[in-house]
């Protein structure tokens, strides 16, 4: 359960896609109390499962956490979060930056500004023993061999439970779990950069009525997108045409897009951190025969996707449900990837859509649904969509158009 309502969740979208009004503020400190409660659970029952955690403290070194929990963007900081506080320990570079970012996102974290990090370990250590922490939560899918180690000192003397030593606790998705559920004004964020992706691909689309590279028409792209607000490029715009496109991701280069190629767009902006996904097909004069059926299969197998996602519904089901429509029309070895993920301050995080996953979808979720089929040595068509999962269906971020045919 998201704890948000059906229209909590449509004015959010509406919200973000107006192109001028002001965003709703990000308010985080619920999401630190949260992280406290998964603690406190894990430290009563003595053990942890999916929600739970092993650790009676937490020290967060991704920095996609970091922002999530308050606000703070700066390429140096460490959070480390106990029963009863939170304290973002980063360096003099950032003092004033630290504290305005914890403002604006109504953060009440504790900062504490340290200028080496041999001050700041020494920091970390005492206070990890003030809050008589024995168990110490390390993010194990962002920590080195080399960082863990260095992290074992921090626990090394610790007292408690009849033991003379601490003990290093590997978490895993001890922040990204409670990440997954979009909060009303993340929505917005992303509806908001949906919007600055349609706008800007909308802007540049008549360029492919004149010979450019794939190179260039990205490039383009990424700064009209810039122009209307993005912040960057929410990944590594691809471009394909031509027998590229059978490429799922083909880096644009020289190529010159000529007349007849099938042109596969994925690309995406960014507002505040939330990143867009929207890729499109679009065909560089009347496409033949060959290409209308090659864009209807992957146009009706993205439609099945769509009309699949719904709460409880597992990611395996909506991949499958999606896949049987392009194996039907016998090119199922030609989908070499899995229908979709989920995003926001990272452009993959949980939930998976694949014939692999283990994700269970579930309302405030933001997925992609993306299918594509490549034909070694003649092209390829790829559709995707970013959608909000609700109680009542799926709501769209991305808007652009699909039959689009640029004449040369």
């Amino acid at each position: 359960m998201s704890g948000f309502t059906a229209g909590e969740y449509q004015a959010a979208l509406v919200l973000g896609h107006d192109r001028v009004a002001p965003l709703p503020p990000l308010a985080v400190d619920g999401r630190i109390a949260k992280l406290q409660t998964l603690l406190n659970r894990g430290v009563q029952a003595g053990a942890a499962d999916f929600e739970t955690l092993q650790s009676q403290a937490l020290l967060v070194t991704n920095p996609a956490n970091i922002r999530y929990l308050t606000g703070f963007t700066g390429s140096s900081g460490r959070v480390l979060v106990t029963l009863a506080e939170a304290i973002l320990v980063t360096d003099a570079r950032y003092e004033a930056r630290a504290a305005e970012a914890l403002a604006n996102a109504h953060c009440s974290a504790r900062i504490v500004i340290l200028r080496t990090v041999t001050e700041q370990d020494a920091f970390l250590t005492q206070a990890i023993a003030s809050a008589g922490v024995v168990k110490l939560g390390l993010e194990a899918d962002h920590v080195s061999w080399h960082d863990a180690e260095r992290y074992r000192a921090f626990v090394a003397s610790a007292e408690g439970e009849g033991e003379g030593e601490g003990e290093l606790i590997a978490e895993t998705d001890a922040v990204e779990r409670l990440r997954r559920t979009k909060e009303p004004a993340e929505v917005a964020r992303l509806a908001r950069a949906s919007t600055i992706a349609d706008d800007g691909f909308a802007q540049v689309l008549p360029m492919l009525s004149k010979p450019i590279t794939e190179r260039d028409f990205a490039l383009a792209l990424e700064d009209a997108m810039r122009a209307y607000g993005s912040e960057e490029p929410s990944f590594s715009t691809i471009i394909a045409a031509g027998t590229n496109a059978s490429r799922p991701h083909h880096e644009p280069g020289n190529h010159v897009i000529q007349e007849g190629d099938e042109v596969i767009c994925d690309f995406g902006a960014t507002c505040e951190g939330y990143r867009s996904d929207m890729t499109r097909t679009v065909y560089v004069g009347e496409p033949s025969l060959k290409q209308l059926r090659h864009f209807a299969v992957v146009q009706q197998a993205h439609d099945a996707g769509i009309d699949a996602v719904t709460p409880g519904v597992s990611g395996l089901a909506v991949d499958a449900q999606t896949r049987q429509v392009i194996i039907n029309a016998g090119w199922g070895e030609f989908f070499v990837h899995g229908t979709g993920h989920g995003s926001g301050l990272l452009i993959h995080e949980a939930p998976w859509i694949g014939p692999t996953s283990t994700s269970i979808l579930a309302a405030g979720d933001i997925v992609t649904v993306e299918p594509g089929v490549y034909l070694p040595g003649a092209g390829g068509v790829r559709i995707e969509d970013s959608m909000l999962v609700t109680d009542g269906g799926p709501l769209l971020l991305t808007r652009s158009p699909y039959d689009l045919v640029v004449p040369r």
